[in-house]
């Protein structure tokens, strides 16, 4: 579980949680052969709101964009690796 999920993994503002979820995804493979990771967002995320600011959360859409290309970046890193 990381604050932010998508967001927490990939965020500048805390480079050691790319790590910190890398670390833990190389150990569940080795262990168990994962085929598939899921990673879940929640609407109304805080830190969201305080790393991207308010506006993120200004409609559903715009909301369901910004978690849509977080996601989209953690697949490209998941992808590169494995």
């Amino acid at each position: 579980v990381m604050a932010g999920s998508s967001l927490g993994i990939m965020s500048p503002n805390f480079p050691s949680w790319e790590k910190t979820f890398l670390d833990h995804l190389k150990i569940v493979q080795d262990l168990h052969h994962v085929k598939n990771i899921m990673i879940i967002d929640h609407r109304n995320c805080r830190l969201y709101r305080k790393l991207l600011g308010s506006e993120i959360e200004k409609d559903r859409a715009t909301e369901t964009e910004t978690h849509r290309r977080q996601f989209i970046e953690v697949r490209k890193l998941i992808h590169s690796l494995y």
